[in-house]
């Protein structure tokens, strides 16, 4: 049997599919957020189960659909696991997860476009606080340089433009001196942050914050 003729989905019952009564995993916590996203997402994954159709993969699935009143829940019936791969299967399905690590710097990033694009980051599992906190964090990681703020001005305009490349660098200013986004033109339908004034490189300017020392707010 080839792996394209294994992975057969059908809708069952939620009556029918049953909970594995030793289930380690505590999930309880996470119905919630998951039932969320399957009203907003739709069904993505299926509800794995045994050949007596005892949950191997997807009791939060399970638990959600059951919440939000779902009459029927796509399910794998993995027929060819034997008892032992299916119980070697639960554990090492939810352990696996644990093993996994995030990007901080593409996460924030991924974030930034998701509220640039009027998405509420809410519906993937974070809030604002967190974003800020891993802003935090990258921030304390920057190595500042060795350089040496001027003592006066030399122009008669005291302002700068910031010009960024990345998302995360952008939102890393606006944290650190608790800036406000300001979009007052459109393009392509997104909308652009406008401004005037010298333009100097954004990631030296947020090196050289840091490196004043200096309470930015």
């Amino acid at each position: 049997m080839t792996d394209e003729t294994k992975l057969n989905v059908e809708w069952w019952p939620v009556a029918q599919v049953k909970p594995y009564a030793n289930n380690p995993r505590k999930n309880d916590k996470a119905v919630a957020e998951v039932a969320g996203f399957i009203e907003k997402y739709g069904w993505r994954q299926p509800i794995v189960v045994d050949g007596d159709g005892i949950i191997i993969v997807g009791h939060t699935r399970w638990k959600a659909a059951k919440k939000l009143g779902r009459e029927k829940v796509p399910v794998h019936v993995a027929k060819d696991l034997s008892p032992e791969e299916a119980k070697a299967y639960r554990i090492a399905d939810n352990r696996s997860h644990e093993k996994s690590d995030w990007d901080d710097e593409k996460l924030v990033a991924e974030l930034l476009d998701l509220r640039e694009l009027g998405c509420d980051i809410a519906d993937v599992g974070f809030d604002d606080a967190e974003v800020d906190k891993l802003l935090d964090d990258i921030a304390e990681e920057l190595e500042p340089p060795d350089v040496e703020f001027a003592t006066e001005l030399d122009e008669e305009s005291n302002y700068v433009v910031l010009k960024f490349d990345r998302d995360i660098d952008f939102l890393q200013i606006e944290t650190l001196l608790g800036l406000k986004s300001v979009c007052n033109r459109t393009y392509n339908g997104k909308p652009g942050k406008m401004g005037v004034g010298r333009v100097v490189n954004g990631v030296e300017a947020i090196k050289l914050i840091q490196a004043s020392g200096k309470e930015v707010g």
